[in-house]
């Protein structure tokens, strides 16, 4: 039986369905704005959420986390505290990242050696002579690009009348397959997506794919961080409900579509011009992401179901570029060292330099890889705490409203936050420590 709930301050009215069964799981399957960094299992306690109207009581774990004026003032675990018809939860201030779109910083960089997944060329289509020995216009154009492959049948039925009238069209086409046909001249309008999928942000940069320049990007925050701040948070998750998987898959599709959809719009193109991508993540994101199952990758001896992934079609994906388009997910070295430190090695063409290179990538996940053309090492680590605030009691992660400068002087401790956008946050709803404005920045005597 559902449940009605009532989040404020947004004054949001759900009805929950009989699957949730706390409040933690109700606000992330939502996509609500709550830390539940240890992945909803109580030990971080950053899912404090003010309550009313409950008839349960905290339990043990709340009690441990939750000081006594805490809980007398309605706080709660939302991990801990279960679903009943009725409730009023009050969210603490929004903590998910906003989109990030960098405008006016064209050519940010250009890329260098490409050789783009998929091309395009115009060439006006002409019925063959007589005395040609050519046996279908199929033929024509599989030859004209030097492809073996066959033509898809959709392909096929608008080819006829393209010849017949001796039309201008643009091929596009990849390494094997003519995948679409654009009437005109279009060539000069062929774009790429590269996607960073990190365990805590996404970012998607737009790339002309005939020039090499990188147009924009985007940022987000990875809304599975609702589900756990780390990898094995998330493959917790999804060990404990039957349709995790599902839920995290479609957490990053969303985000990356919303991201990609903006990132077009800013720069005046359709989607349907973003003709490739390619997707970069460590070993359990790409798992997740292309649905595959990655609780192997938690479990001794931690290898992932499989290092390398098919070439796919967009709209197999569901991925909102062009559905004709083709997706290539970067392969990974191990379980614990993904397609995006590859990206790196083949990035920073370590692999082919004399010299020893060390390569390192600090993010939630830490890996080092060491070489040259000769060998290559690849090692990993969490590093995520480091910068995510996860597994601490006391602080918080460096978002908007975290101290980043402690100074002392004139018998004040002053205090610069992130975003100098006032008193420094609290890790829980709405309340600053009794800083006093004593000057900008903010000061406490």
């Amino acid at each position: 039986m559902s449940k009605k709930i009532t989040f404020l301050p947004m004054k949001e009215v759900v009805l929950a369905p009989p699957e949730d069964a706390t409040l933690g799981e109700l606000t992330a399957r939502l996509g609500l704005p709550l830390d539940q960094s240890c992945g909803g299992v109580g030990r971080c306690g950053k899912c404090r959420v003010i309550v009313r109207k409950a008839r349960s009581m905290p339990n043990e774990i709340e009690r441990k986390m939750l000081t006594p004026e805490e809980l007398m003032a309605g706080y709660r675990l939302a991990c801990q505290c279960p679903l009943e018809d009725g409730l009023v939860v009050l969210l603490p201030c929004a903590e998910k990242g906003e989109m990030q779109i960098l405008d006016g910083e064209a050519e940010l960089f250009i890329v260098k050696g490409r050789d783009p997944l998929v091309r395009k060329r115009a060439t006006r289509l002409t019925m063959p002579e007589v005395d040609d020995d050519i046996t279908s216009l199929g033929e024509i154009v599989l030859e004209d690009l030097g492809l073996k492959n066959t033509i898809s049948l959709n392909l096929l039925k608008e080819m006829g009348s393209l010849f017949l009238n001796h039309e201008l069209a643009t091929m596009v086409f990849t390494e094997t397959d003519l995948i679409a046909i654009e009437r005109g001249d279009t060539s000069h309008s062929l774009y790429g997506a590269a996607i960073d999928i990190g365990t805590t942000s996404l970012v998607v940069w737009l790339v002309d794919l005939n020039t090499g320049i990188v147009i924009d990007r985007c940022l987000e925050v990875n809304p599975q961080i609702s589900f756990g701040a780390d990898v094995l948070s998330r493959i917790s998750y999804l060990q404990k409900h039957p349709k995790g998987l599902e839920t995290l898959r479609n957490a990053i599709l969303v985000s990356l579509n919303e991201m990609i959809a903006n990132i077009a719009s800013c720069n005046h193109l359709p989607e349907e011009e973003i003709y490739a991508a390619v997707i970069v993540g460590n070993t359990c994101m790409e798992h997740i992401a292309l649905g595959i199952d990655p609780l192997t990758i938690g479990r001794s001896p931690f290898i992932p179901v499989s290092r390398f992934f098919p070439l796919l079609d967009a709209s197999s994906l569901g991925l909102a570029v062009n559905p004709e388009g083709r997706v290539l997910v970067m392969p990974c070295i191990s379980g614990y060292v993904g397609g995006d430190i590859a990206a790196g090695v083949m990035a920073s063409g370590m692999f082919k330099d004399e010299k020893i290179t060390l390569l390192i990538d600090i993010g939630t996940n830490g890996e080092i890889v060491l070489g040259n053309k000769e060998f290559l090492i690849a090692c990993s680590a969490a590093a995520g705490p480091a910068f995510e605030g996860g597994q601490i009691s006391c602080g918080m992660c460096a978002k908007e409203g975290a101290i980043e400068k402690v100074r002392f002087g004139d018998g004040n401790i002053e205090l610069e936050v992130i975003g100098k956008c006032g008193p420094p946050r609290d890790m829980w709803i709405g309340a600053h420590r009794p800083y006093r404005r004593n000057a900008s920045p903010w000061a406490h005597r």
